[in-house]
């Protein structure tokens, strides 16, 4: 196994604080009631993959993780 442990907002906090500039992007479990610390922590954006693949209307989810990542981001 070559994966580390996952790095929660926390982490993504400290990265920034110690300067990291290159993208950051949250991944992993990322559902509308998590992403907003993700973001707001100083992820570049979020990867969602069963929260809109399982939806029961993907495009609906879709546009509402848009409409979180522009709000916040803007």
């Amino acid at each position: 196994p070559d994966a580390q442990e996952p790095c929660g907002p926390d982490c993504i906090t400290e990265l920034r604080a110690e300067g990291l500039t290159l993208p950051c992007v949250g991944i992993g479990g990322i559902t509308l009631a998590n992403a907003t610390p993700v973001l707001q922590a100083g992820a570049s954006g979020v990867a969602v993959i069963s929260a809109i693949a399982h939806a029961d209307n993907p495009y609906e989810a879709a546009e509402e993780f848009k409409n979180l990542v522009d709000k916040i981001k803007i």
